[in-house]
């Protein structure tokens, strides 16, 4: 009889996000082990989140977007957690941002985010969820790094 890993793939978990359609990017190294998030990840609409460790079980994570690239920050929130399993905040900022040429947009709020990795840490099942975050919800990245 075959065993199949204990990794919990369809499970959502509520996860605070920032920005229309959440993408996670998260920098590690190379003996990154396939169920950690670090990393950069990407939601597929042009946003990258990168995840690096800040301890044995957290993460801070950094946003680009797409729409606002030179206004990335190095800690646009924190997740805890291990084994494909993490949860954690994320500030949240105007999507799209119309503000002046050459000026990133204010912090808007904060969301819970929960992430779920496959079973070969390839992609994520994520949920997030915010006061004013009408692009927060379900959703599902891809590693990049």
């Amino acid at each position: 009889m075959t065993r199949r890993p204990a990794v919990a793939i369809g499970a959502a978990a509520v996860v605070v996000a920032a920005v229309a359609g959440v993408a996670i990017a998260a920098s590690s190294g190379s003996g990154a082990s396939p169920l950690s998030i670090a990393g950069a990840w990407s939601d597929g609409q042009g946003g990258t989140f990168t995840f690096t460790s800040s301890g044995p079980v957290s993460y801070t994570v950094s946003l680009k977007s797409a729409d606002n690239p030179k206004c990335a920050v190095a800690n646009d929130g924190t997740v805890t957690g291990s084994n494909g399993h993490f949860s954690g905040t994320i500030d949240l900022y105007p999507q799209p941002y119309n503000g002046p040429a050459g000026s990133c947009p204010p912090k808007t709020g904060l969301a819970t985010i929960t992430i779920v990795l496959s079973a070969n840490g390839k992609t994520a099942s994520i949920d997030d969820n915010g006061d004013n975050c009408s692009e927060c919800g379900e959703g599902t990245w891809s590693r990049e790094s």
